[in-house]
């Protein structure tokens, strides 16, 4: 079949992709759509652009009035994994032009953010509190932290790995984990994040600062919001190490700790479960 007058250019794709530096914009989804090939020379495409109206008549969500050109631009187009590209155009009745429209500029926006905030920071996220120099001793509880957080990553795919740091309370649980994190930095390029886990209310707090801080929210967003936007963008997003301090209550934040394969949990309690 012979190209449509309103089809993208290859060059228009690019921009639609990397206006969102290849996340799908669909609501939630959150997908990376280009990935390493086994060819080290080559990147897989799991995304395509999407039209917001079709490129001719008889497409979902076609517009008779629009100019080929516009049809044709990238203001037209929305980048998407290709599972949701075709959801949107296989039955179009629920998907009106205003929202792949407000999927696109929401996604744009979060993206800009993010890269503010990255360019700024230089490196991932790091909030961990300021590591003791006079630090000695622990090395052994290091190693097994770092041996069980390596192994269980691999092997329990299916969920974070959480890894307890348990005892009594002054045995210097946090300045453990505040070690581990200094030594394994480079390790997460996503970032490292402390949370206070004292209450699911403090664990809430923290998880929506950091998700306003990525662009992944408004700041104002209510609080419930704010951390469920962190917990579901945590699930997609790779190469991430979150600290949970101080949870002492275990079932109070326990619905709170997320559940990926994509990084690692380390919580701190004095609880030994």
């Amino acid at each position: 079949m012979g190209n449509r007058t309103g089809d993208f250019t290859e060059t228009t794709k690019r921009i639609i992709a990397q206006r969102v530096s290849g996340f799908c914009s669909f609501e939630s989804c959150n997908r990376i759509t280009f990935v390493a090939h086994s060819d080290p020379n080559k990147v897989t495409n799991l995304g395509e652009a999407a039209h917001i109206t079709a490129a001719s008549p008889g497409g979902p969500r076609y517009d008779p009035a629009m100019s080929e050109d516009e049809r044709r631009s990238p203001e037209n187009g929305i980048w998407m994994c290709r599972e949701h590209a075709r959801e949107i155009d296989a039955d179009a009745a629920p998907f009106s032009v205003a929202t792949p429209r407000r999927w696109k500029q929401e996604r744009e926006e979060q993206v800009a953010r993010s890269r503010t905030f990255f360019l700024r920071a230089g490196k991932g996220h790091w909030n961990v509190p300021t590591r003791n120099d006079y630090f000695t001793g622990r090395d052994d509880l290091l190693s097994v932290l770092e041996e069980r957080v390596t192994r269980d990553g691999t092997a329990a795919i299916s969920q974070a790995l959480t890894q307890t740091i348990s005892g009594l309370g002054g045995i210097g649980k946090t300045q453990i984990a505040v070690e581990f994190c200094h030594r394994h930095r480079e390790r997460y390029p996503f970032g490292i994040f402390w949370a206070d886990a004292s209450s699911a209310d403090n664990l809430k707090a923290s998880y929506h600062g950091f998700a306003a801080e990525l662009g992944w929210i408004d700041s104002k967003v209510a609080l419930d919001e704010g951390a469920e936007a962190w917990l579901r963008r945590s699930r997609t997003t790779a190469g991430w190490l979150l600290v949970l301090d101080n949870a002492d209550d275990p079932e109070q934040v326990d619905d709170l700790v997320p559940r990926s394969a994509e990084g690692h949990v380390v919580i701190t309690t004095r609880h030994a479960d």
